[in-house]
């Protein structure tokens, strides 16, 4: 984002909300920033609920003269390199005057232009079922860096298993020396990244006893918490499972897709004593029902049993699919797959 930075102007064009269109999916399309739509579009309380037709403000900037950053409270040269996409090293090569990268000032201005130009690259090898903004989000950095750095991508939504992808450094330049943190970005990355650790063994468990792939799981537990901060979730109940649990049930205002248009309706959903408790009684209702029978047919291939839960109407939600997809690609969610692990266990079998 670089709303902070001075003397640039700001335009602003709208798009209308097509059919299935997610937010995230508008801002890679448009090669924004999330955070950038957001910061365009107040009037969005939840990004996860627009509607077709809805109109997005879409922020278009131009620089006018040189790229000076503000530092603000709580920020870091380290986090200031990662909001832009830069690595560390040139940032601070394009500041000669900072001595320690640990001691930046409130208000102290940071040159961005020369780092931008300085900015050093890495590759990465594209791996199958990888998607652009899969790899945008694991290397912490906007879309649009990814495509400045390869002109040769006239699709982005097309990019093959084995292709060279070059990566502006923006994180990995931690390795190199530089004290730091990296996590996925910032605080929120972190607080994510440890909310997937936590129930990642649950998903693991019941994809052992039911097939389901732990990818499916850990994400859909994600989406439909809200990464554990639901109502529902302090009743250990994160997947939005209705009726009568082993800890009795909550009812609750909701919103769902009822013909189409988006309506609020209450309905009583189960309470659980445990999580444990919750991630097995959702994979016996998913891997027993004869309603998923197609979706089991298709434990293999996570984001085509995605697909066809939503086809047999897991979710009411039209978004469903791309929402759990998005978030199986960004976290990189298949490395918790049963398969993947196996794979990875025998290749170091093999290299002994």
């Amino acid at each position: 984002m670089r709303t902070s930075i001075e003397s640039w102007s700001s335009e602003v064009e709208t798009h209308a909300v097509r059919q299935e269109e997610t937010l995230s999916k508008i801002a890679r399309e448009h090669l924004i920033s999330f955070a950038e739509i957001l910061k365009a579009n107040p009037q969005i309380e939840d990004p996860d609920q627009i509607q077709i037709g809805q109109q997005i403000s879409l922020p278009t900037e131009k620089e006018t003269s040189s790229h000076i950053h503000n530092v603000k409270k709580g920020e870091t040269l380290f986090g200031i390199a990662q909001e832009y996409g830069l690595s560390l090293p040139a940032l601070l090569k394009a500041n000669p005057q900072i001595k320690n990268p640990d001691l930046i000032r409130i208000g102290e201005r940071i040159n961005l232009s020369s780092a931008e130009r300085d900015t050093e690259v890495s590759v990465h090898r594209v791996k199958e079922g990888e998607t652009l903004f899969g790899i945008a989000g694991r290397h912490s950095i906007p879309i649009s860096k990814i495509l400045n750095a390869n002109p040769e991508i006239k699709n982005p939504d097309l990019i093959r298993a084995g292709e060279s992808i070059r990566i502006p450094e923006a994180v990995d330049a931690y390795t190199q020396g530089v004290k730091g943190k990296i996590a996925i970005s910032g605080k929120t990355g972190r607080d994510h990244e440890r909310f997937i650790q936590s129930i990642a063994r649950y998903a693991q468990g019941t994809e052992e006893t039911s097939g389901i792939p732990a990818s499916v799981t850990i994400a859909q537990a994600i989406v439909e918490s809200g990464w554990g901060r639901s109502a529902l979730s302090k009743r250990n109940n994160l997947f939005g499972i209705k009726g009568e649990g082993s800890a009795g049930s909550i009812s609750l205002n909701v919103y769902e897709y009822i013909n189409g248009q988006r309506v609020k309706v209450n309905s009583q959903f189960r309470r659980y004593n445990t999580l444990s408790e919750c991630f097995q009684d959702h994979a016996r209702v998913v891997s027993e029902s004869p309603r998923y029978r197609e979706a089991m047919q298709w434990v293999d291939d996570p984001k085509r049993f995605v697909r066809e839960l939503k086809r047999a109407g897991y979710a009411t939600d039209p978004r469903y699919p791309d929402l759990i997809i998005g978030t199986m690609d960004r976290y990189n969610l298949y490395q918790y797959n049963k398969a993947t692990l196996l794979a990875k266990e025998e290749g170091a079998g093999s290299s002994d």
